[in-house]
């Protein structure tokens, strides 16, 4: 069952939660982020970045982390989007930023504390991912997409478009406010040494499945794919999608490696993904990642990666949540669970993003209005708590919010 934590968001984007005390947040693509108590979101937000983000369908803000050791290290990092630097290139549409936040004693945000660690420019809106989160190394790790220009996720000595990276926030180097970990795959050879992997076209959401990184890859017209990272590999987009070729330039649409020499791409051969899923109204139109369930109250669900699709519908919110066995074979295979109090067993609402608390609990962020609909004008956005059947008495009504957009 879903049971409702907070109501009034616009797009919800992540939903993290303090090492220490556990407190949940949960971060709005519009800009502000929100502590989320008993009765649903605190009024005042932590944190206020409306007046500097800039938002459109995949900017805006897109992550947030805790130190691992938060607080007797009072810093927090966040992902988002902004309309330029001085150093942007002229045909290019925004910058990316990773930016780091301190706290005071009370824990309340020092907002002019802000110090920026990274930023990456970026040609188009679209393909931005954005996740950020803690490894158990103790690293940061953080997605990129490749801005809707494929070959640049093949292009590691450029500025860090289609990868994960990996970097320590402990340290500094000469020319940057951050250090390299000793063995990310790139230290000592050709291209930019914080990428921990590539080939990805938009990396929506990270968490970690037995201490790997794993995200949902969005595909473009064929699969969504969903994929554990690992150091140093090559994940193909793109010459392929959801581990299918595709005939894009030089590779072919079939063939080993996708016809594609492996001496010719950083990384060599490239990495199949755990799950793999043909795109369309039966399997949505983005994969959204998600996490483990690694708690016994939902017998069903333990063990299971639970993600989502983001709708199978441009009209109506329609979203699934959906679950892979990572014990049943590669690749994984999928399921759907029925939601018991949504309307007809079904989630109702468009997926944004999926998130975790320290106690382990995972949680759904969601929005009423559908694609087709105005998506920034609304309080509609959602979260919910996974949790037993017997566990609530709320119920999910259908969304009933307009598709039409207003005219100015």
């Amino acid at each position: 069952a879903l049971e409702p934590v907070a109501e009034g968001l616009t797009s919800p984007t992540q939903l993290v939660a303090d090492p220490d005390a556990g407190q949940r947040y949960v971060l709005d693509q519009t800009g502000e982020i929100h502590a989320i108590g008993s009765d649903g979101l605190e009024p005042e937000p932590f944190l206020d970045l409306s007046d500097d983000v800039t938002v459109s369908k995949e900017r805006g803000l897109l992550g947030m982390a805790f130190h691992p050791e938060y607080p007797d290290d009072p810093r927090f990092f966040v992902r988002y989007s902004v309309r330029g630097r001085d150093d942007l290139p002229e045909d290019y549409t925004h910058t990316e930023v990773l930016a780091e936040f301190r706290t005071a004693a009370d824990g309340t945000v020092l907002r002019d504390s802000e110090r920026s660690l990274l930023e990456i420019p970026s040609p188009t809106p679209f393909h931005n991912a954005g996740t950020i989160a803690f490894g158990p190394d103790g690293y940061l790790y953080l997605t990129m997409g490749e801005s809707n220009n494929p070959g640049l996720a093949q292009t590691v000595e450029g500025n860090l478009l289609g990868g994960i990276h990996r970097i320590d926030v402990d340290g500094e180097t000469d020319d940057r406010p951050y250090a390299i970990p000793p063995d990310n795959p790139l230290v000592g050879e050709s291209g930019r040494s914080e990428y921990y992997a590539w080939g990805f076209r938009n990396p929506w959401r990270l968490s970690f499945y037995d201490g790997d990184p794993i995200v949902g890859d969005v595909g473009p017209y064929s699969y969504e794919e969903v994929t554990v990272v690992e150091k140093g590999g090559n994940y193909g987009w793109p010459y392929r999608c959801g581990g299918s070729c595709r005939g894009w330039e030089d590779g072919s649409d079939s063939g080993e490696n996708c016809g594609v020499d492996p001496d010719s791409t950083p990384g060599g051969e490239f990495t199949d993904p755990v799950v793999a899923l043909e795109r369309g109204e039966s399997n949505g139109f983005a994969v959204i990642g998600g996490c483990t369930y690694d708690r016994d109250d939902v017998p069903g669900l333990r063990g299971t990666y639970l993600f989502g699709n983001h709708t199978t519908s441009h009209d109506e919110a329609s979203g699934d949540l959906l679950m892979a066995d990572p014990e049943g074979g590669e690749p994984w295979p999928v399921s759907k669970p029925r939601i018991e109090n949504g309307p007809d067993g079904e989630v109702g609402r468009v997926i944004t993003s999926l998130g975790h608390d320290a106690d382990g609990h995972v949680y759904l962020l969601t929005t009423a209005v559908p694609l087709a609909g105005d998506q920034f004008g609304h309080d509609a956005g959602e979260v919910f708590k996974i949790v037993p059947p017997d566990a609530t008495d709320a119920s999910v009504p259908p969304a009933s919010v307009s598709t039409e957009t207003p005219t100015e």
